[in-house]
């Protein structure tokens, strides 16, 4: 990997680790209150960065996304971010 790839990687794991701290800071029973977004809760939100994450790890792997009806979240919001997601677009952009 070159410098700049691993400058490149370094940024991504933090802003995966900035939000991760983002979603830890709330209490479960505010994954149901509204956002800026105003027809998305908190849950819709990090239900959409999952999503998100796995469309870019797919695409990067040259695997399909997962379908947009597809749940991508378990009960541990924190969890689903980290384990289904976050860790496995950064290993995705560690080992293209």
């Amino acid at each position: 990997m070159s410098n700049a790839q691993q400058i490149t990687v370094e940024q991504l794991e933090h802003a995966l680790s900035s939000v991760a701290r983002l979603i830890l800071g709330n209490e479960p029973a505010q994954f149901s209150a509204p956002t800026p977004c105003t027809d998305w809760t908190l849950h819709d939100l990090v239900a959409h960065l999952v999503g998100m994450n796995l469309v870019f790890a797919a695409f990067m792997t040259e695997q399909s996304p997962p379908q947009r009806t597809t749940d991508v979240l378990d009960d541990d919001l924190l969890a689903a971010y980290l384990d289904s997601s976050a860790r496995l677009l950064l290993s995705t952009f560690e080992h293209p």
